[in-house]
């Protein structure tokens, strides 16, 4: 049988969009989109799921009227508190054989910036699936880890993380947060707005799966005159003709569609240095900022925040820092102990 040797640790971070499960010594053992779809017209608590992650993917825009596709989580917090119990549920059943009977801790990265109410409605839903050890951890910790930057030992460090469903800026000094913000604003508000700014300036309409691609295959944050002549071909309905066509979108369509949003994210990340003390300031500016999440791959973003905050910042890779992070917190709870919630 399975046993706490085998199954130590799990630690779970469910974004808005992605889902990964990860396992002391083993790493990552599951990764999936944060949909579940239910067959429809029944209440909540009578709903049938026939499907999640990838295959509930598949139904975005193709589904029957009998079936919805539920985003269990928006914007970093718990949208139907019935569809996250039975999506996560559904994960851990996936993941991991034999955690009913293991019942391993569980360590779950939230927004660092999460209300205690949305912290304490995680480690609710894990303790309704039996589990008593359940300990949360903020994202922008779990980035920081995963970065190998030792931030206990030392001064003003900031951190901007940014997912998918929201964006996380913190501050911390010698091992403490000093200061942290969230945002409701990330990669999948991102997508809306370049959709939004084809649609009523080109009058072209694109899809979910296509907008997310060419955003991270393609679009920048910083228009440029250089970009003038750089398009891109991609499949769209153009809007006056109503007809499927290929059309040509620039790098700068994209860097004009971003921008009002990169700069609330930028606002943000003065109201953290509004909440410090000089000194953690400057230690910030000396080269101790750093972007993380899948967003910071985007190309030119690191130059867009360095020249509209005056912070030189450092671009750490995407998706797998925070990953790395909990697999380090998981190796080693007792390390970081003082972190966990």
């Amino acid at each position: 049988m399975f046993s706490r040797n085998i199954l130590s640790s799990i630690a779970i971070e469910v974004g808005t969009s992605k889902t990964s499960v990860y396992q002391n010594r083993v790493g990552e053992i599951f990764s999936a989109p944060t949909l579940i779809a239910f067959k429809s017209g029944l209440s909540k608590n009578s709903r049938n799921a026939i499907a999640i992650g990838e295959e509930a993917k598949t139904l975005i825009g193709r589904a029957p009227p009998s079936v919805e596709v539920v985003r269990p989580l928006v914007n970093g917090n718990i949208a139907d508190t019935q569809a996250a119990i039975t999506y996560i549920k559904s994960v851990l059943s996936t993941a991991v054989p034999g955690f009913w009977i293991a019942k391993p801790r569980i360590i779950c990265a939230v927004p660092s910036a999460s209300t205690p109410v949305t912290r304490k409605a995680f480690a609710e839903i894990f303790r309704y699936l039996g589990c008593s050890d359940v300990s949360i951890v903020p994202q922008h910790l779990a980035a920081l880890v995963g970065s190998g930057i030792d931030f206990s030992k030392r001064g003003g460090t900031l951190i901007v993380n940014m997912g998918a469903g929201s964006t996380d800026v913190a501050i911390t000094s010698f091992g403490t947060t000093v200061a942290n913000t969230s945002i409701n604003l990330g990669g999948d508000e991102m997508n809306r707005s370049i959709q939004s700014y084809l649609r009523n300036v080109r009058d072209l309409e694109i899809g979910d799966a296509t907008v997310e691609n060419l955003k991270l295959d393609f679009g920048c944050a910083l228009y440029s005159d250089n970009y003038g002549n750089m398009t891109t071909t991609t499949p769209a309905k153009c809007l006056a003709t109503r007809r499927a066509i290929v059309a040509h979108i620039s790098k700068n369509d994209i860097a004009k569609a971003v921008k009002p949003l990169l700069d609330r994210i930028a606002d943000r990340v003065f109201d953290a240095f509004e909440r410090v003390s000089p000194d953690i300031g400057a230690d910030v500016l000396n080269g101790s900022a750093f972007l993380s999440g899948g967003v910071a791959r985007m190309e030119s973003i690191q130059e867009y925040f360095t020249e509209n905050t005056a912070v030189l910042f450092q671009r750490v890779d995407g998706d797998e820092i925070v990953s790395s992070g909990l697999l380090s917190i998981i190796s080693s709870p007792r390390k970081f102990a003082t972190y966990l919630r």
